[in-house]
């Protein structure tokens, strides 16, 4: 068993910008995280629009159905109010007149329409609970801000720690090339990450949050256009009883190439699965997009990117 995870970026001048982005994922991570547990478990919008899609489905496949009803199904999940209460309104016609479905449409109806009912009256009740995710999350159909917003949501402390670890360490070794422009590949980046994770796959009704694709664009572009830069490495190495443990310096060459081969591997083992919470088609893209922009900063600003590598005082 063997891990390797960076710790500290090898430069001379303290990346204050890179410092000030962390701050502001943190501060921002301890305000909405507490409110997401808060609020995660309330209806909202999505949730009863999920399982109105369910419904409709079920009842589309239904040979019974008159056609009437299975038309105005095919243009439900195209209207902007969906569900519509002309939607609602069949649903409810639907529930009173169940016996005349098939027996397996009316097996999964009794499944969804309970559920469907319950949200409507909590939707009733506090029709304008929202939480972070929802509000400032990345929907597949969602709106423009949320491409930028969402990299500042974390699900969790280890997801927010890790992040900033690998921040700290990527963002900080390109600063001193690109000044105060780490923060546009930063956004850029994320917003990049955030498409090419909807070609990818994702529910049109998940949220997606976490700052990892624009990180991981600052490492394509920190491998493409600087790849002699260095980092601190922490290893461990378990070969069979024993734990050893310790540091080196690695130039980006070295370690991000492991990464990629990491997400390659794990994004394959895993597309398609709908239970998996990794935006590793987020990493991927995040990483082309930055190192597409690292071959074109490189041929445009090369004395920027000569080895220079100063080690860190601090």
């Amino acid at each position: 068993m063997f891990f390797v995870f960076p710790v500290w970026p090898r430069v001379r001048a303290f990346p204050i910008l890179t410092a000030a982005l962390i701050v502001a994922e943190v501060f921002i991570f301890s305000v909405t995280w507490p409110l997401e547990k808060r609020n995660r478990s309330a209806v909202g919008s999505d949730d009863e629009r999920n399982v109105a899609r369910d419904m409709v489905r079920v009842l589309s496949a239904d040979p019974y159905l008159p056609e009437a009803d299975k038309a105005q199904l095919r243009v439900a999940t195209m209207e902007v109010d969906f569900p519509s209460p002309a939607l609602k309104g069949l649903f409810e016609r639907t529930e009173h007149n169940k016996a005349l479905l098939a027996p397996k449409t009316r097996y999964e109806w009794d499944g969804l329409y309970p559920l469907h009912r319950a949200y409507q009256k909590s939707r009733a009740e506090n029709p304008r609970v929202t939480s972070p995710f929802r509000r400032f999350g990345f929907f597949k159909n969602g709106s423009l801000t949320g491409l930028f917003t969402h990299l500042f949501l974390h699900g969790g402390v280890a997801h927010v720690v890790f992040n900033m670890l690998f921040l700290w360490c990527f963002a900080g070794v390109i600063e001193p090339t690109l000044g105060k422009h780490v923060l546009t590949l930063f956004l850029a980046g994320g917003a990049g990450a955030a498409g090419a994770q909807i070609l990818w796959g994702i529910p049109p009704d998940v949220p997606m949050v976490g700052a990892s694709g624009a990180i991981s664009a600052l490492m394509g572009f920190g491998l493409t256009a600087l790849p002699h830069m260095k980092t601190k490495i922490f290893y461990v190495l378990a070969p069979f009883l024993s734990v050893k443990y310790g540091w080196f310096d690695a130039p980006l060459w070295f370690f991000v190439p492991l990464w990629v081969f990491q997400q390659v591997v794990m994004g394959l083992l895993t597309h398609g699965d709908a239970l998996v919470q990794v935006g590793y088609g987020a990493h991927l893209g995040g990483f082309a997009l930055g190192a597409a922009f690292g071959f074109i900063f490189r041929l445009a600003k090369p004395e920027l990117c000569r080895p220079a590598q100063e080690e860190s005082p601090w």
